[in-house]
């Protein structure tokens, strides 16, 4: 690919993540849980709760192969929960 073709597919794919048609606000209650796919998607908090309003975060992740996971992440990888 030409450094223009680049260029161009690269505004292309920018001007695609900004699009608001690809947007989801979330306006927080009581209760609500979100769940998002990381690898597909851009996040970005942009607030809807107060400064002062406990936020629980808890990441999961789902695993290939526990021990190519173990070799890459060695002691840096948390709990492995396993079946």
């Amino acid at each position: 690919m030409s450094a223009d073709e680049s260029d161009r597919m690269l505004e292309f794919l920018y001007a695609h993540t900004e699009d608001p048609r690809y947007e989801f606000r979330h306006v927080w209650r009581v209760g609500d849980t979100l769940i998002w796919d990381n690898f597909a998607t851009i996040h970005l908090a942009t607030g809807g709760y107060g400064t002062d309003t406990p936020r629980v975060m808890i990441r999961t992740q789902v695993l290939g192969n526990a021990q190519r996971y173990r070799q890459a992440n060695g002691s840096l990888g948390g709990r492995l929960l396993t079946s």
